[in-house]
Parts: C-alpha cells; structure tokens; sequence
C-alpha cells in the first residue's frame, strides 16, 4: 500500500483567472498503486478538467479556473485506492498578466516558404494566453485568424507574402496587459520552384536529348524524380529561371503521361503539366515542300496517317515538316496531315507545317484536318479556311 507523493507541477504552477490550462503534468510517487489515481483537486474554483497517469511517477491534467476565482494558493491533491497525497501551495491562481511563451517548445511549425498560405501553427506558453489580443510573426507574415484554445495554447493560421524575404522572425503575443517576445522563433525561407514552361514536352522510348526547364525561383534547386524510365545525366542550373536535364528515356519506357518533381531548400514542387513518352519514332526527318490537291483527303505530308495500311502496329513521326499549300476538294484537309489516327494511334512529336490548308465542307486544321493522335511540340503557321 502507497499513498500518492505529488513533489511538483510542469511546465507552470500558476494560472490566471479565467484561465484554462492543459497538457499539465504532476510529477511525484505512487500513482499506478492502490487501483490507480481516482481523483486529482487543485482546490475551490478550479476544475479538473481530464487527468491520466503516464507513468507511476507522472501523470497528466488539464484544468478550468473560474473567472472570479480568488487570488491566491491552492493545494494540489491526488488521490488513489491507498489514500491522498498533496502539495501545499502547489498552485497560484493570479490575475491576467502578460503572455509567458514556453521557451523550449514555443511553436510546433517553425519554418514556412515565402508565398506559402494558410499554415497552422500552435503556439504554446506557459499561461496567461488567455485574453490575447494580438499575435504578430514578424514583417511579410499575415495572420489570417487565431484562437486561443487554452490559457497555454494558441492555434494561428498564417500566410506568407511571395515576396517575403528569407530569415527568422519574431512571434509576439499581446494581451490586455501586456506582451512577451520568442526571438528567431520563425524562419521564412525561400519560395518553391515555379514551373511555367518545358521543351520539349515529348520525349521517345530509347531516346537521349536536353530537357529545359523555364520558370522562377530555381537557383537552390538540387534535386529532381523524373520516374523509373527516364534518367538525368546531368543537370544545370543555368540561372534562377532555367534548368537543362540531360536525360536518357529507357528503351522500354511505359508509355504515357510522366509526373516530374523538383526540389529546392524549401521542398518539393511537382510540374504543373506531365511528360510525355511516346514510342520511338519510325518516321524522321522527312519533308514535303510541294502543293498537294487531292478529291478527298489531303496533306501536306501525308494525307492519311495511320490508317493500318503500312506495315506497323503504330506510327510516330518525328523531326518532319510540311511547306506547301493544301487543297482538299472532298475531305478534311490539314497543313501537315488531312486525317491522324483512324484504325490505329499515331504519335507526332516536332513537326510542323507552314502552308495554308483549304476544305470544302469538311474539316480543315493548319496542321491536321481530323485526328485521333497525339502530337506534341508540334505547330502550324498556314492559314486554314473552310468554304
């Protein structure tokens, strides 16, 4: 048989009226004896909120004090199956003073990127948080909103301007008597890369080219995940706005949309549009620069493109290019292609067709007049006319 011991209270052993205080912990003996802690008191005009044992010397309690609680001492009781144990004077209750931040654990988000929004941050102290008026991180951080959920605990929700500047800030919490300072409690650091454009956006099976980046903020940038298929030989940070990967696409690369990741010392950002591998191409550095009329369907490259009538499952054609004028009099009509895909797919990647493309009652397209294809980093210049 043994009676609870209570030696101390952490992190605080005082409160303000009105004040509610959680996550406190009771430190002492005996508290898993006698069937366990049934009760724990910290006298009139304060409410134990919750309490559980940790260990047989701590446990855990969260406490309610009323608003016009008298000033002054209160015993702290606990109590098991073997009797009470107290500790006389253990805890204050005292009028609202200034906010007292808990310097070892002030925040439990310490670090956002310039132009991040939205973040929530908890920010504990050791009391008096209670009537806050005012809580402030420092120049380029706004606080959208805050609420103080406990005498010991805030819960704010910040964003950061883009333009912040990168370094520590100052939290500052205000009440109506006064305020209390965490230095370097808060680090801004730089933006995440932006992604605005990337050339070329089709890459082949078994093919080994420079991928550019264009964009903002890519100084920092170290490290990238172009997927299981595709490897970087190297990268080069040519400046803050562009990156060149020199890549390798596997010879067996699936085919499909590919998600790129790069990263910077603020952390990762996806690029906001895939890459492409398509199959390697079987079609190459063709051209056609001569005018094309024709009844029915008509190209300035070929007039139907992948219809099954050549000799492979699927037709990709790369580096090729149309220049002269097209004349369809029966059927769609396209500067570089009538119709793309039809039976089978068709891949295009960097071709493009500068003559004009005219129909009659059909459709007509600068570079393809119908299609069931994928194309890429490919372009037109023509003008298309229906009559």
């Amino acid at each position: 048989m043994a009676t609870p011991v209570v030696s101390s209270i952490l992190p605080t052993n005082v409160g303000p009226q009105g004040g509610i205080l959680y996550w406190l912990q009771i430190v002492g003996e005996h508290f898993t004896d006698g069937g366990g802690v049934s009760a724990v008191d910290f006298g009139v005009e304060v409410t134990t909120d919750y309490f559980f044992v940790l260990d047989d010397i701590t446990l855990e309690c969260g406490i309610s004090i009323d608003a016009l609680a008298a000033l002054g001492s209160r015993t702290i009781s606990v109590t098991n199956g073997d009797g009470t144990g107290s500790l006389v004077d253990g805890f204050t209750v005292t009028a609202l003073l200034a906010p007292s931040i808990y310097d070892p654990y002030p925040v439990d988000v310490s670090i956002g990127y310039a132009g991040q929004s939205s973040i929530v941050i908890g920010i504990y102290g050791y009391a008096y948080l209670t009537g806050t008026t005012d809580v402030d991180f420092g120049a380029d951080i706004t606080i959208d909103s805050f609420t103080v959920v406990y005498d010991n605990y805030i819960e704010a929700t910040i964003s950061i301007d883009l333009s912040a500047t990168p370094g520590t800030r100052d939290l500052t919490i205000t009440n109506t008597v006064g305020n209390d300072v965490c230095l370097a409690c808060f680090t801004v650091t730089e933006p995440l890369p932006v992604i605005s454009g990337i050339a070329p956006r089709c890459v082949e099976q078994d093919e080994s080219l420079l991928l550019n980046f264009y964009g903002t903020d890519f100084s920092s940038v170290f490290n990238y995940d172009f997927g299981a298929d595709i490897t970087v030989n190297l990268m080069t940070v040519v400046s803050d706005t562009e990156i060149v990967f020199d890549i390798t696409v596997d010879s067996a690369a699936t085919v499909g949309s590919v998600d790129i990741y790069v990263e910077n010392t603020s952390g990762w950002c996806i690029v906001p549009f895939p890459l492409m591998i398509i199959p390697k191409a079987n079609v190459t550095g063709c051209s056609s620069s001569c005018m094309v009329t024709a009844g029915s369907i008509a190209g300035g490259f070929i007039g139907f493109w992948g219809d099954g009538t050549l000799d492979i499952c699927t037709t990709v054609i790369r580096n090729c290019y149309a220049t002269g004028n097209v004349v369809s009099l029966g059927g769609p009509a396209g500067g570089f292609a009538g119709v793309a895909g039809d039976t089978t797919y068709v891949y295009g990647s960097r071709c493009y067709a500068t003559g004009n493309a005219t129909g009659y009652d059909s459709a007509v397209g600068g570079f393809v007049g119908s299609a069931y294809a994928y194309l890429c980093d490919c372009y037109s210049r023509g003008d298309a006319l229906v009559t």
